[in-house]
């Protein structure tokens, strides 16, 4: 899901899984060897996507389309930004 989006938006993605990538979002290269779980969890479509920073862990509902999925996980990420994340 993460591949189309930019350099920037993906180092967005990747800090709201793991604290220590907000210091990597500058050096995107070191994104490479970023490992981060992906729990597909059940429930409620109509929330946002979660992140275990310390373990660099990201619970996300399963949606029912790629839109919604694309579109929530970048909501989440604009959240965390506000230091709702």
């Amino acid at each position: 899901m993460v591949t189309p989006f930019g350099e920037i938006r993906r180092g967005k993605t990747f800090a709201f899984c793991d604290t220590k990538a907000v210091m990597m979002m500058f050096f995107l290269v070191c994104f490479s060897d970023l490992n981060i779980t992906v729990d597909v969890i059940s429930g409620n479509t109509k929330a946002l996507p979660m992140a275990t920073t310390c373990g660099q862990r990201m619970s996300i509902p399963l949606y029912p389309s790629k839109k919604i999925l694309k579109r929530k996980l970048l909501q989440a990420i604009q959240c965390q930004g506000y230091g709702l994340g």
